[in-house]
């Protein structure tokens, strides 16, 4: 511990002995009259299997007097038991139900007030024997002085002949309340990331409303963790890191104490076991602009980019202020839509809701539209017709000046249309955006969009480099019949994923020789997978789409690599599929409980990783296989 603690702990410690001795003279009245406090024993039933008869101290205490937790937090002395002169009793543990958070002279105390039964596990030595001795019980109660107290309990008593009454329900109640150890098999953490900044704690499931109380091994107790933590949405929460234990956090034990109507537990383990590499914003940062880069190139994006760098091109080459205004309003316009999509997402994030990055797709209005719309622009690009349009509609848009804003909605249109692809890195920037704060999410987005307009800064910047191409010419006509045609390819990509929505998967990607996965049906066998580790098996989990490009790329490249066939086919491994080309609201959940938001997700379990192992969105032949031979 620091020295910094040392002398806070001291300058505590000094602090509650001035308190005791300067009031001798009321504890003196306190313990003659008992005016603020009354102490009960109450005996419990005895369990025979564990050979412990249960008890408890009851301390009845008048308003606005406290009695300490088993780690008062800055100050105070925690009550103890002494059993030593009791006959036939080899141990006597004092338990502590869920305390309240007091101020102490606005220092941070944990305690009780008014009344409460702290239960005890009385172990015997023989239950056909009677008890016999003193039990005595030390605390210190407080109101505006710290007060000692103590309690003699005489004990006769015969273990066996112990009956449930009124006294056995209420040490029971109490005792409901006291943390026990973590069950692991209650799946109830999922996992726990720390590094200097920050501590996160994740949950499989919501919880409507819990208290916890994280301390250390010399029981500092980390002041920003003690709250009721209402209705958690995203399963998951953050606090900060005390200062003046970062220098040593990594090498800490924490326990975290969990307290709520459904369950009380407390989780003891070592810091270096959950530590987490700390990855900067300039990370996260990098990662946002390759991720807006990259989706110039996806097939969702590239033609209309196509088509605004044949504009540009067709542009006077004498007139670069002209060109730089268009190239600007196209930025305008990616940036401002990514704002809006960070806008839109914000809200739903405060009302509760969980955004996943390319829903669209599996919306059938966005893809019939989409696609009807870009069947339409291709055949224009054919020649096959021209766009005209009503002459008082013409008038009107030109009254409004429709010219200036054309750029700057090519430029949300792009947006548009970048948002359902899953490319590359997409995925880790949209992790870090939903999944962390509104700042962060506005972060991310933001250099998505500086990202996709990289292009066209470098055009803006040197708007003179189109002088290399002829501003006219045939070229130029079968440059817009190149870029017809692979509109006219995405166009019936995004109309192939309508028709797979509706008829049935008529539209298919198959590879030659890929492996066979049995599809998961989350909804009617839920813990298939831990049922498989259970038996010791390998699972390999794929959630997968038919308009994830990434996924598609894993299958062609990686999964389907006879190399690594023959080390799933060597190890066992269990192949598990769930196919997200359709809205399911389970696989959703699932990934959300994942803290995913799209898609590829590819995760191992075995005996080794029962939680699972995440691997990357682009797989890895080389790190899969040695995964697999683990």
């Amino acid at each position: 511990m620091n020295i910094f603690i040392k002398l806070l702990n001291l300058i505590k410690l000094w602090v509650i002995l001035i308190l005791i001795l300067s009031s001798s003279s009321q504890a003196n009245l306190l313990n003659e009259n008992k005016l603020n406090y009354k102490a009960d024993l109450l005996f419990g039933n005895f369990n025979d299997k564990k050979n412990y008869l249960l008890a408890g101290v009851k301390v009845k205490l008048d308003n606005n007097w406290k009695i300490y937790w088993k780690n008062p937090g800055e100050a105070g002395l925690p009550p103890k038991i002494i059993f030593d002169k009791i006959s036939n009793v080899s141990n006597v543990n004092l338990l502590f139900p869920e305390p309240k958070s007091f101020k102490f002279f606005n220092i941070d105390t944990f305690g009780y007030d008014k009344e409460i039964i702290f239960p005890l596990k009385i172990y015997v030595k023989n239950p056909e024997k009677i008890i016999f001795g003193n039990l005595k019980f030390n605390a210190q109660i407080c109101n505006q002085i710290c007060v000692p107290i103590e309690e003699n309990f005489k004990l006769n008593y015969f273990p066996i002949n112990s009956q449930i009454s009124n006294s056995s329900l209420k040490i029971n109640e109490a005792l409901n309340k006291v943390p026990k150890l973590y069950n692991s098999q209650s799946n109830f953490f999922k996992k726990i990331e720390i590094n200097n900044s920050f501590a996160t704690l994740y949950f499989t499931r919501p919880i409507s409303s819990f208290r916890i109380i994280i301390e250390n091994k010399d029981n500092f107790i980390f002041p920003q963790s003690y709250q009721t933590y209402e209705n958690i949405k995203n399963n998951f929460i953050k606090f900060k890191i005390p200062s003046e234990l970062k220098n040593e956090i990594k090498n800490d034990q924490l326990k975290i104490n969990f307290f709520s109507n459904e369950m009380n537990f407390f989780y003891d383990f070592p810091v270096k076991d959950f530590w987490l590499t700390e990855k900067t914003y300039l990370y996260f940062i990098s990662i946002a602009l390759l991720a807006g880069f990259i989706l110039n190139f996806m097939p969702c994006v590239l033609p209309v980019l196509s088509l605004k760098i044949a504009n540009f091109i067709s542009t006077t080459n004498s007139n670069g202020f002209k060109l730089k205004r268009k190239i600007f309003n196209q930025i305008l316009g990616i940036i401002t839509s990514f704002f809006i999509l960070f806008l839109t997402i914000s809200i739903f994030r405060k009302l509760g809701n969980s955004i996943t990055w390319g829903f669209q797709f599996q919306n059938d209005y966005f893809l019939l539209i989409i696609s009807l719309i870009i069947f339409l622009l291709s055949f224009n690009l054919f020649g096959f017709y021209e766009l005209r349009l009503p002459f008082k509609l013409n008038q009107t848009l030109s009254r409004l000046n429709y010219k200036k804003y054309e750029d700057f909605l090519s430029g949300c249109l792009l947006t548009i249309l970048a948002t359902p692809c899953t490319a590359p890195f997409v995925g880790t920037a949209v992790i870090f955006a939903l999944s962390g704060s509104y700042f962060d999410s506005f972060l991310i987005f933001f250099f998505m969009s500086i990202g996709m307009s990289i292009p066209l800064f470098l055009v803006l910047l040197n708007p003179y480099i189109f002088n290399f191409f002829p501003k006219s010419g045939n070229w130029l006509l079968y440059f817009k019949k190149l870029m017809a045609v692979i509109f006219m390819l995405s166009g019936l990509w995004f109309f192939s994923i309508f028709l797979n929505n509706n008829f049935n998967n008529i539209f298919t990607f198959n590879y030659e020789g890929q492996i066979n996965w049995k599809t998961w049906d989350l909804e009617k066998d839920p813990n298939l997978i831990k049922d498989l580790v259970s038996e010791n098996k390998t699972v390999f989990l794929d959630i997968t789409a038919d308009w994830c490009i990434t996924c598609q790329y894993n299958k062609l490249n990686v999964l389907n690599d006879k190399d690594i066939k023959e080390v799933i086919k060597k190890n066992d491994v269990i192949l598990l599929q769930l196919d997200w080309t359709k809205k399911d609201l389970n696989i959703k959940n699932f990934l959300i409980s994942k803290d995913r938001y799209g898609i590829p997700f590819n995760e191992i379990y075995n005996f080794k990783f029962k939680e699972g192992l995440l691997l990357p969105e682009l797989l890895n032949k080389k790190q899969l296989i040695n995964i697999l031979n683990q």
